[in-house]
C-alpha cells in the first residue's frame, strides 16, 4: 500500500518502513584518510557500500579496496558549521 501526504501544492509518498532504512547509513573512518575529522557512510541496508561523490552528485557503490579515486571520493570531512550573520 502506497500511502501519500497532501497539501494544495504537492503530493508526496510518505516514506515506509523500507524507505527509513535505505537512508541510514553508519559513520565509519574515512575510507581514504586515517585522519580527524574525516568519515565515511557505510549503508546499512547495503553493507559495503558507501556514499560517494561523483562530479557533485551523490551516488552510491560497493567500496573498490584498490581504486583509489574511489576511496577519496567516498571520504568526506566534518567541519564546524558557520552561524550565519545577522
Amino acid at each position: 500500500m502506497c500511502r501519500f501526504a497532501r497539501s494544495p501544492n504537492i503530493r508526496a509518498r510518505r516514506p515506509e518502513e523500507a524507505d527509513k532504512k535505505d537512508a541510514t547509513f553508519f559513520i565509519v573512518k574515512g575510507l581514504a584518510f586515517d585522519r580527524n575529522g574525516w568519515v565515511s557512510l557505510e549503508l546499512r541496508t547495503h553493507p559495503g557500500s558507501f556514499v560517494r561523490n561523483k562530479k557533485g552528485e551523490l551516488w552510491t557503490e560497493e567500496k573498490k579496496e584498490e581504486d583509489e579515486a574511489y576511496l577519496k571520493s567516498a571520504a568526506f570531512r566534518l567541519v564546524k558549521p558557520v552561524p550565519p550573520q545577522r
